[in-house]
């Protein structure tokens, strides 16, 4: 089947996986061949460093932008509550504020901020990567990757990679009705996010009720029309305005069967030259997010960035232990402490034997989060039990960063 990967082009702004498939690229269209099925991705436009910045200090939620990869609108409004799983740490739901005893639904349901309503309970729950403080849900600290043990990692990571939505989208009486997402299914896409920014030292996001609504005015048009199209035209199937503009804020996929499974997706980035969709998701700003889907289209809103957290970098695959069941084939180091130019080099040794690895390495295009450089194994296939030590040399002042990474196999 065929996969096909689309970006649009905004206004500037900087800042064993089955979905693998072999890739061609285009000037606006990545077409790819995948044995298990046909995915389609497409990342927001980009928005330059310094618009971003000026938008932060506006009270109001941004309009479209656009370029090739996601990045966020400024949206002011506040973190609602979406299903999840508890607090990231264990498998133990947490609940937070109880419903009022008249609750009917979920509908009628308020959860505060970081929590969700868990349809089979009718209370309300802390999102994965939250905990239960008091009558709050607070973020919990995801520590230093590399001071992680390979237990507690994969016990973190099973917790949040794995879904708990028994029913994921429900139809609406016509074509162009949103139809109902299920608050288990948008939780389990906010863990699939956290538990990547789990990985890589960063601060958990929730999601926001007009964003999700607002994806998923996105998403049935990206499902109706069966393609996907950052600039939606207004004749296209189900047009609004309001998923025309939540289409060029969003990475878009088309072919999975979960939102949850297209962050997978976004993450591996394979056949992405920018590897936007990646650096959107693992950026320390990003959030509050936004999950539509409709059939098998997603819409992760990602033009959103009120989160806090100074990392040094965002590597992927993280320093430290990291899963081998998600190794990208395109590894990456973004920073915004870090000057990367086109003198910027990465070495990467096998520390088993001491062996220089070869990789290709690129500076990636800015205008997607952090600036980054990408770098791809040649010749060489990661494996777990051994530990890879990448150098990120001739950076700004001529600064060298160092670090290890080291695939496991979780149980």
């Amino acid at each position: 089947m065929t996969d096909f990967v689309t970006r649009n082009t905004k206004r500037p702004k900087e800042r064993g996986p089955w979905w693998r498939s072999i890739a061609f690229v285009l000037p606006t269209l990545v077409i790819s061949l995948s044995a298990l099925s046909a995915l389609v991705a497409c990342n927001a436009g980009s928005i330059g460093i310094a618009d971003r910045d000026a938008r932060m200090a506006r009270d109001a939620k941004a309009d479209d932008s656009g370029s090739s990869d996601a990045r966020f609108h400024d949206s002011m409004v506040k973190s609602d509550a979406s299903p999840y799983d508890s607090s990231g740490l264990d498998a133990t739901q947490q609940d937070a504020a109880p419903p009022d005893a008249s609750s009917q639904d979920c509908r009628t349901l308020g959860c505060q901020a970081n929590a969700y309503c868990d349809t089979a309970t009718l209370t309300c729950k802390c999102l994965t990567g939250f905990e239960a403080s008091g009558q709050s849900c607070v973020p919990v600290d995801p520590g230093d990757p590399a001071a992680r043990t390979q237990s507690d990692m994969c016990t973190k990571w099973q917790n949040y990679h794995h879904t708990t939505a028994s029913s994921i989208w429900t139809e609406g009486p016509n074509q162009c009705d949103l139809g109902t997402l299920s608050t288990e299914s948008i939780a389990d896409a906010i863990a699939y996010v956290n538990g990547y920014r789990y990985l890589t030292g960063l601060q958990p996001l929730s999601d926001d009720s007009n964003l999700n609504e607002d994806a998923q005015y996105c998403a049935i048009i990206q499902y109706r029309q069966g393609s996907l199209n950052h600039h939606p035209p207004t004749s296209a199937p189900c047009y609004t305005s309001q998923g025309a503009s939540a289409s060029s804020s969003s990475d878009l996929a088309l072919g999975t069967s979960t939102p949850a499974a297209a962050v997978d997706m976004f993450m591996d980035d394979n056949g992405v030259s920018s590897l936007g969709h990646r650096r959107w998701i693992i950026d320390p700003s990003y959030g509050p997010a936004g999950v539509g889907f409709a059939g098998n289209a997603t819409c992760l809103y990602v033009f959103s960035w009120q989160n806090s957290g100074n990392v040094e970098f965002e590597a992927w695959p993280n320093q430290g232990f990291t899963p081998i069941s998600v190794m990208p084939t395109t590894w990456s180091f973004s920073s915004n402490h870090y000057g990367i130019s086109s003198s910027t080099q990465v070495a990467v040794k096998r520390l088993s034997d001491n062996n220089n690895l070869d990789v290709n390495a690129l500076v990636l295009p800015s205008g997607f989060a952090d600036p980054a450089i990408g770098f791809t194994p040649n010749g060489w296939t990661p494996q777990a039990g051994e530990t890879y030590e990448v150098t990120i040399s001739a950076l700004n002042n001529n600064q060298t960063v160092v670090y290890q990474v080291k695939p496991v196999s979780c149980p």
